[in-house]
């Protein structure tokens, strides 16, 4: 292939009376998303992958019209599962985040361990690849499981990771061995 470039989705409108897996892109967000597309539409990929959730779906429709690419939607690229949690503060919130990343096969924070999530990630990535044209892939998925699984491949601190993530960030790695990171953008 070339390129495994992922995405985290760009800026939700917060709404904490609903999951955050329903939350939708916000104006700025849309903004935000509509310039990150420009780029990755100048990096030419072959394939576009999105999570199931409102956000990162709604993130990759930008990318689809500057690329003119098919979306494909795969729920094994959502976000690490902690929807039993409800709505936290930001602090305690990135508290909780920060515990899971650093504990990955501990079942700290939601239903599902960190290494779970990657491992159902990756697994959505190696199926990816398989029915995809050659070129660079496209994934837009969500902070927590884009932070564990690059950590898991190239050694990164995945709290730092996280944090540096921007709503949209986009990193890529080679792929199929995505042991460095290539380039890290935000968008904000």
């Amino acid at each position: 292939m070339g390129r495994l470039i992922l995405i985290k989705h760009s800026l939700p409108e917060i709404d904490s009376d609903r999951p955050a897996h329903m939350w939708k892109l916000s104006p700025v967000g849309e903004q935000r998303a509509s310039s990150m597309a420009v780029t990755v539409g100048a990096m030419k990929p072959g394939s576009l992958h999105a999570s199931a959730e409102a956000k990162a779906d709604e993130t990759a429709a930008f990318i689809t019209g500057t690329t003119g690419l098919m979306l494909n939607i795969d729920p094994r690229f959502n976000e690490h599962e902690r929807s039993e949690a409800g709505f936290l503060e930001k602090d305690d919130f990135e508290a909780k985040v920060s515990q899971a990343l650093l504990k990955p096969n501990e079942p700290v924070f939601g239903s599902e361990t960190i290494a779970e999530a990657v491992a159902r990630f990756e697994e959505g990535l190696h199926d990816a690849e398989r029915f995809s044209p050659p070129g660079d892939m496209v994934i837009v998925s969500h902070g927590t499981v884009i932070s564990g699984y690059v950590a898991s491949k190239t050694g990164a601190d995945p709290v730092e990771l996280w944090h540096q993530l921007g709503l949209p960030g986009l990193i890529c790695l080679n792929w199929p061995n995505p042991d460095r990171i290539e380039l890290c953008q935000n968008f904000e």
